[in-house]
C-alpha cells in the first residue's frame, strides 16, 4: 500500500530518507518501572531528562507513512 502511495505522489517506492524520533512517556502509577537499572546495577540517564517513564521511538518517510 504504501508503494502505491510513493508511486501516486511521484516518489520512488522506497524511501531514500527516514526521519526517527523519541519521546518519554510517564508510565501508569501500575505499572512496574525500573527505573532503567540494568543487570550489572548501573543506571541509565539521559541528558536533560525531565519525565520519569519509558521511551516510545516513532520511523516516518518524507510522507509520513513508514
Amino acid at each position: 500500500m504504501n508503494k502505491l502511495e510513493r508511486k501516486r505522489v511521484g516518489k520512488q517506492e522506497t524511501p531514500s530518507m527516514v526521519i526517527i524520533d523519541s519521546q518519554s512517556i510517564k508510565t501508569a502509577p501500575f505499572i512496574s518501572e525500573n527505573k532503567g537499572m540494568y543487570p550489572n546495577g548501573m543506571v541509565s540517564s539521559y541528558g536533560n531528562k525531565k519525565v520519569n517513564g519509558r521511551k516510545r521511538h516513532i520511523l516516518t518517510d518524507t510522507l509520513g507513512l513508514v
